[in-house]
């Protein structure tokens, strides 16, 4: 059985007002051991007799000050060898206090523990939960109503010791041992507390004023366990449902053991209150908590945006969906809290080792073909996608040599040379595409020409332009082939697949890449097949847009650019590349189109530019972010390394020196993974950046970057 308890510490009405705000306490778990609870209460209290004794001390009544204040030096007194001391407790079940000269530890008459706790606590972060701070929030549901925030707090720690605890895996019977909580209010405030429906007790007639409220008690603590317990898989009886005020009277001492524990726990880390931010001081706390419980399992979690993606993660993780989870926690990193190396150490970590350790093949493989699909969506994070490779390929490498594993490694290397493209690093491509191919033989053929795609994409990384073309070539042939035999089976000589046209716009791109005007007419044939799947359609004519910049052919750039942005004018081609490209029912990629946008700008517009335009372009991420919030999950990774640059080109053209050089610094760091073919085109950008700022021609005709590598 585990009992849960817990106290709290903090101004939750006035988060304003500074300190930190928490709740913080334990579950004892007895292991289903007769008597091994009540035995625990008897512990404590004996624990509590002992330290009141040292310190000339009364238990219980001088563990907290009472209503008169006058016993304060008491207090004071038995609380600083609770600190000394509660370690000892906690860990072994003893009184230890390594102040006094005797060494040898107490056991308070007592045989052995049995049973073991678990510390947790819930920190308020600066921001809290942002979706119950939003202005569209109802009020009644706002932290900052009433006492909502305590309320919030309560049910979501409760949620996660019991429901979603990764350290105890199986809890089948619960004792709550909880405390009630007081809010006191003048009569402005006690309006909010009446019209949530809460009592005020010492109410005498019908008017509303200075109140009393009780918070926390077992009608609230229960729903909130009931409703979470329906949301989950799990049958979890409750065994008793005690919550009463904390008692410090003799007569309450043995019954309420265990809330005098909480109590003294959320004491000894609220004493002498740090001065660093939540963000910082909920690894000193958690460190403190595994001194204080000799063990490494304790949740110590935030009350934050990051904690809603770790909740989802965890879940998604317990139902076996692997790649959902590292998703959710790739999700989280990017959270604007100060909360996020915390959790990126502590919790996301967790799912993480978790992922790496699972023995599940049917599950890896699962994760592995959904990674695999991704990488065929519009919109990758090029360096989330590499990162989840490598875990995945650390879960799967012990199955590499079982027959049964075909799949998953086929799926798997196949999503890691597309990472590896995306990240400029083609030997790795490379590598993975023959272990692609030695996993799927057999395997459905459109999936290895799929995987020919990926070979011509690393080829070109190389600048093996040849090579790439060779590839690609056979490809259409193979295609071709294909379509042929549909169209005989499906008797319709006008039968096309997206594969073909896809096919056709690579090898335009190779051409564009070589400076070879076949291009054009591979893009414009690739658009024509590919008419009726809008996806693919516009990435084509992406490309195309791309090869009319790198061929400064402004009419056919701007005929094609009106479609592709929806618009023929600057300022609402912007606002149009923002609200298509941002969300995840994108109609196109909002990275690669602004790639080409600032390209465009620099190339054909950068003197024609209206002053609202003007000062998004000097505020580019600000200016995303603005018009949809959904665009900072854009903001990273290639091409942004190129979109820099161009912004750079642009911020020295008009005089803005500062800004230049802030973006020409942000084009060499922005991508954590930089493979040889990115770092040339680094190199690259800044030997242009000093020739502009030299009045040279900018553009080296030797260089073997061209097309959409500058």
């Amino acid at each position: 059985m585990i009992t849960i308890t817990f106290d709290e510490q903090g101004d939750f009405e006035n988060t304003h007002t500074g300190g930190h705000v928490f709740i913080a306490g334990f579950l004892y778990d007895d292991f289903g051991i007769a008597e091994e609870t009540e035995n625990e209460r008897k512990r404590i209290y004996r624990y509590y007799s002992r330290v009141c004794e040292k310190a000339g001390t009364q238990y219980p009544s001088d563990l907290h000050v009472n209503n008169a204040g006058d016993n304060r030096s008491q207090v004071a007194l038995t609380k600083t060898i609770v600190n000394r001391t509660l370690g000892g407790f906690l860990k072994d079940g003893v009184y230890l206090d390594p102040e006094e000269n005797d060494t040898q530890a107490d056991s308070l008459g007592m045989n052995a523990r049995k049973g073991r706790y678990y510390l947790f606590m819930k920190l308020r972060s600066e921001k809290g939960k942002k979706e119950l701070l939003a202005q569209d929030t109802s009020r009644l549901m706002k932290d900052s109503y009433a006492s909502n925030l305590y309320i919030h707090m309560a049910e979501e720690i409760i949620e996660e010791t019991l429901l979603y605890n990764p350290f105890i895996e199986k809890i089948d019977e619960v004792f709550f041992d909880l405390p009630t909580r007081l809010a006191v209010t003048d009569a402005r405030q006690a309006v909010q507390y009446e019209t949530l429906g809460h009592f005020d007790f010492q109410r005498i007639n019908e008017e509303v004023g200075d109140g009393k409220y009780q918070i926390g008690n077992a009608d609230i603590y229960r729903t909130a366990f009931d409703l979470a317990l329906k949301n989950s898989e799990k049958n979890i009886q409750v065994k008793e449902f005690n919550v009463f005020p904390i008692q410090y009277k003799n007569n309450n001492r043995n019954m309420h053991s265990f809330l005098h524990l909480a109590d003294s726990l959320c004491s000894l880390i609220g004493y002498q209150p740090s001065d660093e931010k939540p963000g910082e001081w909920i690894s000193e706390v958690r460190h403190r908590f595994n001194d204080l419980a000799g063990h490494s399992r304790n949740l110590v979690f935030a009350y934050d945006e990051t904690d809603i993606y770790w909740q989802k993660a965890y879940k998604e993780l317990k139902s076996n969906h692997l790649y959902e989870a590292l998703s959710l926690v790739f999700e989280g990193r990017k959270c604007a809290s100060s909360m996020v190396p915390y959790y990126t150490d502590t919790w996301y970590q967790l799912i993480v080792n978790r992922i790496i350790s699972c023995k599940d093949l049917p599950v890896l493989t699962q994760a592995a073909e959904k990674l695999q699909e991704s990488t065929y969506s519009g919109s990758i994070d090029q360096e989330q996608l590499l990162e989840c490779f490598e875990i995945l390929e650390k879960a799967i490498a012990p199955f590499e040599n079982q027959k049964e594993a075909a799949g998953a490694l086929s799926a798997l290397y196949d999503a890691g040379a597309a990472a590896y493209n995306h990240t400029g690093q083609p030997e790795k491509a490379i590598a993975c595409r023959k272990k692609a191919v030695a996993a799927s033989k057999g395997q459905d053929i459109s999936r290895s020409i799929r995987m020919r795609n990926r070979l011509a994409v690393a080829y070109c990384d190389q600048l093996e332009f040849e090579k790439a073309l060779e590839t690609v070539n056979s490809t259409i042939e193979y295609e071709k082939m294909i379509t042929e035999m549909q169209m005989e089976m499906n008797e319709d000589e006008s039968l096309r697949t997206p594969s073909e046209g896809r096919a056709l716009s690579q090898r335009a791109q190779i051409y564009a890449f070589m400076r070879d005007e076949r291009a054009e007419a591979d893009f414009l044939e690739a658009l024509d097949q590919l008419s009726y799947n809008e996806a693919d359609y516009l990435i084509t004519m992406s490309y195309l847009l791309h090869y009319y910049l790198d061929t400064e052919n402004r009419d056919k750039y701007e005929k094609y650019a009106e479609i592709y942005f929806r618009s023929n004018e600057l300022s609402t081609q912007f606002k149009n590349l923002v609200n298509d490209g941002a969300g995840k029912e994108s109609r196109i990629n909002l990275k690669f189109s602004l790639f080409i946008f600032v390209k465009a700008i620099w190339t054909f517009y950068r003197d024609s530019l209206g002053s609202q335009l003007k000062t998004a372009l000097l505020n580019i991420e600000t200016a995303l972010v603005n018009r949809r919030k959904e665009a900072k999950d854009e903001i990273g990774g290639h091409p942004w390394e190129l979109i820099y640059k161009y912004l750079a080109f642009y911020a020295y053209h008009i005089n803005s020196r500062s800004k230049a050089q802030n973006y020409i610094e942000k084009s060499q760091t922005i991508l954590n993974h930089a493979g040889d073919i990115i770092e040339m085109i680094n190199a690259n950008t800044l030997e242009e950046y000093e020739r502009l700022k030299n009045n040279e021609d900018i553009i080296d005709p030797d260089s073997p970057l061209t097309y959409m590598y500058r």
